[in-house]
């Protein structure tokens, strides 16, 4: 199981009854606790979900809101596999984070990462950069603070699964990573 912390903007939207202290248990996946947030980028209303530890992000479309786990679980395993993570590894970290437990959103240093990627996402959309696939690689190709360091999610999560660093589409959009 995994939990999927979420402001309370995207809890309004989603209209996901949760229950306080719900996930008691410790999350016992690679990638651990997940942050997600309802971000309007342009026309587009997409949400950001970001990875507590290794700020790893997937961006999946808002609607329709009832089926916001299934889709951000189907997501990621399209990131981890494009990031260079062994398909049977990737199966095994989604199968092990259900289900998804839904939760309001606590960390603030999360919430102010996202925030911070939240303006590069809506200039990338206005750029033409349109699905959500093609702003998930992206965004894994660009540098964040991770910890109180600048480095790449891209690195951090390859490092989670006992891979070594992985090579760069350099942020251009449209770029698969391999």
């Amino acid at each position: 199981m995994t939990v999927l912390r979420c402001t309370a903007k995207l809890l309004k939207a989603m209209r996901t009854p949760w229950r306080a202290g719900a996930a008691a248990e410790e999350t016992v996946t690679r990638l651990g606790d997940w942050t997600a947030n309802l971000i309007q980028a342009g026309r587009k209303k997409v949400i950001l979900v970001m990875n507590d530890q290794t700020r790893h992000l997937v961006v999946i479309d808002a609607a329709p809101f009832a089926t916001v786990p299934q889709r951000f679980l189907l997501s990621l395993h399209k990131s981890l596999v494009t990031l260079g993570v062994p398909a049977d590894l990737a199966a095994d970290e989604i199968a092990g984070m259900k289900p998804v437990l839904i939760e309001p959103a606590k960390s603030r240093s999360v919430l102010s990462a996202i925030s911070q990627v939240a303006w590069r996402l809506e200039l990338e959309v206005r750029d033409g950069m349109r699905s959500a696939e093609q702003l998930t690689n992206y965004l894994s190709d660009n540098i964040t603070t991770i910890n109180g360091k600048l480095d790449f999610p891209i690195d951090h999560v390859r490092k989670a699964f006992g891979l070594e660093k992985g090579p760069r589409a350099k942020g251009m959009p449209g770029v698969t990573l391999q």
